[in-house]
């Protein structure tokens, strides 16, 4: 994302009215017109689960973003991040065009430079990353202990908006699934193979993430904010959002960074959603650990908090 948050606003707000495109019928799936580059296919980690799913009655109370443990200090101005396999964090900075690598303590162990101002970031199962160029409009590539990603897939801009956003790996259907932002669609990327077009109308999607279930969940700068895709293609919302970063499927819920200031979990089968954390400057990226836990980026505040999931 940009870094100020009167933007961030003012675009979703003129991005609201699309919506109802994807209510009318945003399952339609074509052809994307972006050009994959060449490079061999893998797998990633697959989203948390565990035998028990948690439940909002399990919910942490809510608190201000203030009041959570803090896990590290940034310079710049940190924006999304993942957990790879060895439990590092990378967590990108777009205006910094920097990528920086953190162990599970939150002690910095290196930074690369990305050009292209970095945003989403992804481990790939071969242990590479693919990161969301927004400046470029791209994704790209890149293994632990080089210098600098390199392109992997040029997207299409077909507006003025600004360019992707957030990236997910599908383990299930071995893909990437890239919400492309400025044209409001969401693309899936099978790696060194064919893109395809499957959600069309969604304003600025910048998220998804997926259940073992099969379902897709988009989440969106404008309302409603995150966008239920059933494997028939049906559609539905969940709750009511007024600028989604980031979501991430738990354990049976959904938790939903929100730049309005706030962390919710949202129950998917009933829509019903739980505060977890309030007064949040710039609440970006949030990923679960192997160990469960969360763990939130905030842009303003230059931190990585922590934060304990429903159960």
């Amino acid at each position: 994302m940009v870094s100020s948050n009167v933007v961030r606003r003012h675009r979703a707000g003129a991005l609201a009215a699309s919506m109802a495109l994807a209510m009318a019928g945003c399952a339609s799936v074509a052809s994307s017109s972006v050009s994959p580059a060449e490079v061999s296919t893998g797998s990633g980690p697959a989203s948390g689960t565990a035998a028990t799913p948690a439940s909002l009655s399990g919910c942490p109370p809510a608190q201000p973003e203030a009041a959570l443990p803090v896990l590290a200090h940034l310079a710049g101005s940190p924006d999304d991040l993942t957990v790879d396999r060895a439990g590092h964090i990378w967590v990108t900075a777009l205006a910094a065009h920097r990528i920086t690598e953190l162990t599970a303590s939150g002690t910095v162990i290196a930074t690369l430079s990305d050009p292209g101002g970095p945003e989403g970031i992804v481990e790939l199962p071969d242990g590479r990353f693919v990161v969301a160029d927004q400046e470029t409009n791209a994704l790209s590539t890149f293994a632990a202990g080089v210098r600098a990603p390199t392109r992997l897939l040029t997207l299409s801009n077909h507006s003025s908006n600004l360019g992707v956003d957030g990236i997910y790996y599908d383990t299930v259907a071995q893909r990437l699934l890239v919400p492309d932002s400025p044209n409001g669609t969401l693309l899936a990327y099978a790696v060194g193979g064919a893109t395809t077009a499957l959600v069309h109308g969604l304003g600025r999607p910048v998220a998804a993430t997926t259940d073992p279930a099969g379902n897709t969940y988009i989440g969106m700068e404008n309302a409603p904010g995150v966008l239920m895709v059933a494997p028939n293609g049906a559609t539905r919302s969940l709750s009511s959002f007024r600028q989604v970063d980031e979501v991430v499927y738990l354990n049976g819920l959904l938790y939903v960074a929100d730049l309005a200031g706030t962390v919710a979990a949202v129950d998917p089968a009933s829509g019903r959603t739980t505060t977890l954390v309030t007064a949040a400057p710039e609440p970006q990226g949030l990923a679960a650990t192997a160990a469960g836990t969360l763990l939130l980026v905030d842009e303003a505040a230059r931190t990585i908090t922590t934060l304990r999931p429903c159960r």
